[in-house]
């Protein structure tokens, strides 16, 4: 079968869900993972049609079936990047920021895709990272740089904060090239 792009980027974001979950995610899981709007589901789901039965397979009576057929998905290790992760925590403090005091224990889903990102990465690299909201607002005060990874973005100043970049604004810290 000819590789399409779309192809190629289900599998390797299907190879990346499953090498950190044990089940298939949900048809909205997937359009998140592939960066795309759940609106698009129907998208998805015909490129999905497109390779059933070559690469992936799932019953449709069953949530969460949705797996690949390769035996073992290829041994490389995890490419998360961290602007994304950068990003998506800067986006959820600032939708954090937003909420109401009573609706704060609702964590913004860009802020939990941030923490969960970081946590890997830094889990991954045998570093430490904030593993709760309360441990995460103290680093967001620190520098950004004292998250190691982030020390790889080249212009990165050691005088800025993820807190910092959200005062700014959401506009800025999108556009902005750590």
């Amino acid at each position: 079968m000819k590789i399409t792009k779309h192809r190629q980027k289900i599998l390797d974001t299907l190879q990346q869900w499953f090498s950190i979950h044990k089940q298939g995610p949900t048809l909205e899981e997937l359009c998140q993972e592939l960066g795309m709007q759940p609106r698009q589901k129907a998208t998805v789901q015909r490129w999905l049609q497109t390779i059933r039965g070559i690469d992936v397979e799932w019953d449709k009576h069953s949530a969460r079936s949705l797996h690949l057929l390769t035996s073992e998905p290829e041994a490389r290790s995890l490419d998360i990047s961290v602007t994304d992760t950068l990003r998506y925590l800067a986006t959820g403090v600032v939708q954090w920021e937003k909420l109401e005091l009573e609706k704060r224990s609702q964590v913004p889903e860009a802020l939990r895709i941030g923490m969960s990102r970081m946590y890997l990465t830094s889990l991954l690299r045998g570093e430490q990272a904030p593993e709760n909201l309360p441990q995460f607002f103290d680093w967001a005060e620190t520098s950004i740089t004292s998250w190691k990874p982030a020390q790889e973005i080249k212009y990165l100043s050691p005088d800025v904060s993820v807190e910092e970049c959200t005062r700014l604004g959401v506009g800025l810290v999108k556009s902005a090239h750590f």
